[in-house]
């Protein structure tokens, strides 16, 4: 069955689901490439995630060969990281000015500091005071000059180099339209 000019499967059944979903996966599990998602993710920038994966899998496999244990759920955070800011800000992980250890704990200080209780949020005349008794309010402020410096930094480098035909990045697009080009 086809809808219009992409293909598709009607599964109408426990048993069927089972069917198409374990036995025949590989044959059902591609999905079509459309262009809406193309025009968003850049042309489909399949090739920054096969390389950063291809990557990851080198790493796994030298750890293997010398027998030295992994820490896999900081190698797939370091590769989910290094698939977005790859794709937003052109550069890998490993080359974003920080360190894999320390982005990552930046990034995990923003997100319990937003996953806290915000007294002021609650309490608008009195909770600043309950946030900085609490030493919340200087996490936020810390928080926000990390990410805020690491910013800085992808975007002087944008502004100090001529982007390479083709190369372009989210930075690059969002620096010309604020350059009115």
């Amino acid at each position: 069955m086809a809808m219009l000019r992409i293909p598709a499967i009607v599964v109408s059944s426990p048993e069927a689901a089972k069917e198409v979903l374990k036995v025949h996966d590989m044959e059902c599990c591609s999905r079509p490439h459309l262009a809406g998602s193309a025009k968003l993710s850049y042309n489909n920038l399949d090739f920054v995630r096969e390389e950063e994966i291809d990557s990851l899998i080198d790493l796994l496999n030298q750890s293997s060969l010398s027998a030295t244990p992994v820490d896999l759920s900081g190698k797939m955070f370091a590769l989910t990281a290094s698939i977005t800011l790859r794709i937003a800000f052109g550069k890998s992980f490993g080359g974003s000015g920080l360190d894999n250890d320390r982005f990552g704990d930046i990034i995990q200080q923003a997100e319990s500091t937003l996953g806290s209780f915000v007294a002021s949020d609650l309490f608008p005349y009195l909770g600043w005071i309950i946030d900085r008794l609490t030493g919340l309010h200087a996490k936020f402020e810390t928080s926000f000059h990390e990410l805020d410096d690491f910013f800085r930094l992808v975007i002087d480098e944008h502004l100090n180099r001529t982007p390479e035909e083709g190369k372009e990045d989210l930075v690059d697009l969002l620096l010309s339209i604020e350059r009115g080009q």
